[in-house]
């Protein structure tokens, strides 16, 4: 993802070369790389597109079948249930610190160079909890390899009602930012802005995409340019307080 970055921050303010990620790229990484080869506040906003249904799962030989009987599990059992992540300072490391601070609870990181990865070993009985997009982890959760407790957001999930958010389970945890957005080359000017603006807006607004969000696992955002710099102001911000809480440096 820095990679692609670097790439359109370099690009010609032009209106042909644009950047689609994930908050990472220009909210995590500026944190966590010590010599990043982009100014992650110089791009140009455009959209916040949409953001990814991420549940919460644990092994299911787990004696626990919601997350408040898995929070009392892990307070039974202090720094014995593991959880995984896709790396040191990755968005689900951070969540999981600011989970058992929040929560009162000691789950031991265990970081692995992606989610599939730690997925894999929750259905192998070795990890305890991960955490998966719909898209990835859906049809490992139907074929109960994988035990759904939560989502991790503020609202509950259309496709999942019955699984609570995780804000209703553990109240005032702070949730790390996980939209993907499209954003210009610094200096991109706001008419071209504007006009690709609302032709994202015509694409993204179609049947056919509404019935891919569903399907898919994803949330439709759709905002305006300027409600994307203020998004990633506050995330920068709280990405900063999670890393700077675990005593880690940038490397």
């Amino acid at each position: 993802g820095g990679i692609g970055a670097e790439a359109v921050f370099k690009s010609p303010a032009d209106g042909y070369t644009y950047l689609f990620a994930s908050s990472a790229q220009t909210v995590a990484l500026p944190h966590t790389v010590k010599v990043l080869p982009y100014d992650a506040n110089g791009f140009t906003p455009v959209m916040a597109a949409i953001e990814p249904l991420i549940v919460i799962v644990i092994r299911p030989s787990l004696p626990a079948k919601t997350m408040r009987e898995f929070i009392d599990y892990v307070k039974r059992n202090p720094g014995k249930v593991s959880f995984g992540s896709s790396g040191v300072g990755s968005t689900f490391h951070m969540f999981g610190v600011t989970l058992n601070n929040t929560a009162g609870i000691e789950l031991l990181h265990v970081p692995y160079k992606g989610t599939n990865l730690a997925v894999n070993d929750i259905m192998g009985g070795v990890l305890d909890m991960s955490f998966g997009s719909l898209a990835g982890i859906g049809p490992l959760m139907q074929a109960g390899k994988v035990r759904p407790i939560a989502i991790l957001g503020e609202n509950r999930s259309r496709v999942f009602p019955d699984l609570p958010a995780v804000t209703d389970v553990v109240p005032g945890v702070e949730l790390t930012p996980g939209w993907f957005s499209f954003w210009g080359p610094p200096g991109l000017p706001q008419p071209i802005v504007q006009r690709f603006h609302g032709e994202l807006l015509k694409a993204m607004n179609t049947p056919d995409m509404n019935a891919w969000y569903d399907a898919n696992g994803f949330l439709y955002i759709g905002s305006t340019p300027e409600q994307l710099k203020a998004m990633q102001q506050k995330g920068f911000e709280s990405f900063g307080r999670m890393f700077k809480a675990l005593g880690m440096k940038p490397e």
